[in-house]
């Protein structure tokens, strides 16, 4: 190893020669807010496809071919009657910093480490509360799950409703005894109602 030209000997301080710490990042900042930018434009002009049945009786035709008495071959039109049809309705995309950062190429954490440089703090900062906005309302105006908003933007209430602040500790044997009593009052509610 010692004989390898390019090993560095002990006190070797060519590293100060360097120009730049680290490497190049993926984007300018200029570069980067286009990329949000392009990201949310997409998300809103590429909805999210649910299918739906609608009930109701539906009409169509279609041509069917078929030989007439002299041979040639001819096509009539059939009717079609369903009484449901299948459409596909436009969901609300959430905006996330995840699928952002799949758009633009990067991993999540390299989103992360711009946030701490001084160029992309506040570019980093209004996407992210963008995307919080936009979960935000989409959730409270029910075109996203509210619940799962509420979760992941910190929103759920907690508060304890069992214990009154107590710790609970209980022995194995007690938890036992506990759960057991839990379920024979589950099935005997579950006879109940099926007696009703």
């Amino acid at each position: 190893m010692k004989d390898n030209p390019s090993y560095f000997k002990p006190g070797n301080e060519l590293y100060q020669l360097r120009l730049k710490d680290g490497k190049d990042k993926e984007y300018t900042p200029e570069d980067f807010i286009e990329k949000i930018q392009e990201y949310f434009n997409w998300s809103m002009a590429n909805p999210l496809k649910e299918q739906q049945i609608v009930k109701g009786t539906f009409t169509s035709y279609r041509d069917v071919p078929y030989t007439d008495d002299n041979g040639d071959k001819k096509t009539k039109s059939e009717k079609i009657t369903k009484h449901y049809q299948k459409v596909y309705v436009d969901k609300m995309r959430p905006l996330t910093i995840g699928a952002l950062c799949i758009y633009a190429g990067i991993c999540n954490q390299t989103f992360y480490n711009y946030k701490k440089h001084s160029d992309y703090i506040d570019i980093c900062t209004r996407a992210s509360e963008i995307i919080d906005d936009q979960q935000f309302q989409g959730g409270a105006a029910g075109f996203l799950n509210p619940s799962i908003i509420a979760m992941k933007l910190g929103l759920v209430a907690k508060k304890d409703i069992t214990t009154k602040g107590e710790k609970v500790s209980l022995t194995e044997s007690e938890r036992e005894d506990r759960i057991e009593a839990l379920i024979r009052k589950h099935n005997h509610q579950s006879k109940q109602s099926k007696k009703s």
